[in-house]
């Protein structure tokens, strides 16, 4: 089916799906999301496979969970998306941790990162610098759409496209636009990070009233990648590509607001992080199938119906710890779920709801695992990932 057809993939990086309202929220943040999910599939139990970007989007492209997709570098292994299938490919988007330094971009005819390599030195300085004046951390969904879709009007053959917006992402800067759609009084960008670096630091010392503000923030992000989405789908419609088009919206992971003693997206697991949308146009599959971020690999490179997935699958998260010797796991269907924080050799001490299959799945893990040092990493990819609010 997908030789046939052009195969879109639309990330939007850190959405918690509890906070769209075609997922029951209180507050209209996806009006556009919302139609498309009443004209096509929405899927009610879909699960990251981690709750960080650097070993979700392994998943996601590979289709399998992150101990098999990437090295103890971060990089990528084994075959993408982009490699499987025979279309021209491109990929827009700004997140250092799925850029070329990590081997994102196999495969690819068109592969922007947002990085500079390669450029002229001077001109690099020159644009880091502005973008610190003018307070930019990332390149905004506005600009992944022109890309996007310029590189499209060249193309004459079936392609895949895989756009991943970085505005939902912390830090929680809505333009002018928007800004206020939530807020009663409406802040500033300065005071919007100070707000969530505190909340990243000191948790515990977030006023209730704080913690509204960064809901509030992080809607209207929401809100107005709503409206890009709805520019991009509005402009293939407009080029007649649409309709000819395998299209999936979805998140790498979501993001927690103090539920759970946190906020962002630490490397830590709960519903909250794990839970995300799955919006799929032109792919048979049954509404209340559990589905994993990894099975979007092969809903993309071989025809799938909804009889590919069950309604009471058991899916599983990860989350590699560098600092200690303990790393956190989940296991997860539709009506349970359960995280541990466990030490090798130790998983034989789970109790609680699907212990026996998250047992399992770590002793697997275990056998894999290998020693090998992290390198330090890039330092204009260091420079961006501390913008985005991560250090070492």
């Amino acid at each position: 089916m997908s030789e046939e057809k052009n195969v879109i993939l639309l990330v939007i990086d850190a959405l918690r799906k509890d906070h769209m309202s075609c997922y029951g929220y209180e507050r209209e943040t996806t009006p556009f999301l919302d139609k498309f999910a009443e004209e096509n599939t929405k899927i009610e139990n879909c699960w990251s496979t981690s709750s960080h970007t650097r070993e979700a989007v392994p998943s996601l492209m590979t289709g399998k969970y992150p101990h098999e997709s990437i090295n103890q570098k971060y990089e990528l292994v084994g075959e993408n998306i982009a490699q499987k299938l025979e279309h021209n490919s491109a990929a827009f988007h700004s997140n250092p941790f799925i850029s070329r330094a990590y081997g994102y971009d196999k495969g690819f005819d068109r592969f922007h990162d947002g990085l500079n390599r390669g450029r002229n030195k001077i001109i690099t300085l020159g644009k880091r610098l502005l973008d610190k004046i003018l307070n930019r951390h990332y390149e905004r969904a506005e600009k992944i759409n022109k890309l996007s879709l310029d590189w499209i009007e060249s193309q004459d053959e079936k392609f895949f496209l895989w756009n991943q917006y970085m505005d939902v992402h912390g830090p929680y800067e809505p333009v002018e636009e928007f800004r206020g759609s939530f807020q009663d009084e409406p802040i500033g960008n300065r005071k919007s990070q100070l707000l969530l670096q505190k909340a990243r630091k000191k948790p515990g010392d977030i006023s209730e009233n704080e913690r509204q503000r960064l809901v509030d923030l992080y809607d209207e992000e929401i809100l107005y990648t709503d409206r890009k989405i709805q520019e991009f789908i509005d402009e293939l419609k407009e080029r007649e590509i649409y309709e000819d088009s395998i299209v999936i919206i979805t998140s790498d992971h979501g993001e927690a607001f103090g539920e759970d003693g946190f906020y962002e997206h630490p490397r830590r697991l709960s519903d909250g992080l794990l839970k995300v949308p799955m919006l799929i146009k032109s792919l048979d599959i049954e509404e209340d199938s559990v589905m994993s971020l990894k099975d979007i690999f092969n809903l993309f490179t071989r025809e799938t119906d909804g009889r590919r997935f069950k309604v009471d699958e058991t899916v599983f998260a990860q989350v590699t710890e560098k600092r200690s010797d303990f790393n956190f796991y989940g296991a997860m269907n539709g009506e349970e779920s359960n995280y541990v924080h466990s030490k090798p050799g130790e998983c034989n001490d789970i109790q609680g709801p699907l212990s026996r299959e998250l047992r399992e799945f770590i002793e697997n893990i275990e056998k894999r695992s290998k020693s090998e040092n992290v390198d330090k990493k890039d330092e204009e990819i260091k420079e961006k990932l501390e913008a985005l609010g991560y250090g070492d």
